[in-house]
């Protein structure tokens, strides 16, 4: 999965419109109305892959919220334990952004995420739930018509 995921990272595929309705796995991990999302502009195989590291690393109890703010769709999930080594220095305190590290990304579920979302124009947030678990959150593009 790593391997493919740097893959991606550095032989870029085309955005694409992609309605997260139409995925029917992410049915399973929500209870989010993903019928009333706009489309958004990304890489169908990126947003795949993107859940496919998140179902890596998540718990019994992550459960996955999508909602459409703005000119965004926002995904969040929670109760990941086990904070990454490289969290500290990746994690601005006080817009709660995670930022990508090329050093990190190597095999890393969370950093890899990170990189893939960026990739497609989005920004992950994280919120520190205790000493040993946190709450990711992600941002991707609406999709537009082009005119």
């Amino acid at each position: 999965m790593a391997l493919r995921t740097i893959q991606l990272l550095h032989e870029p595929l085309p955005k694409e419109k992609v309605a997260l309705a139409e995925l029917a796995a992410l049915a399973k991990q929500t209870t989010s109305e993903l019928n009333s999302l706009p489309p958004i502009h990304a890489s169908e195989r990126d947003v795949w892959t993107i859940m496919d590291l998140l179902a890596f690393i998540k718990s019994d109890e992550l459960e996955l919220s999508f909602i459409h703010d703005g000119d965004w769709v926002r995904v969040s999930s929670s109760n990941f334990a086990n904070l990454p080594y490289w969290f500290e220095r990746s994690f601005d305190k006080e817009t709660r952004r995670l930022r990508y590290e090329e050093s990190v990304a190597g095999f890393e579920p969370v950093g890899l995420v990170i990189a893939l979302v960026e990739k497609n124009g989005g920004t992950v947030f994280a919120e520190l739930s205790g000493d040993s678990t946190y709450s990711l959150s992600f941002t991707l593009p609406v999709y537009r018509e082009e005119l």
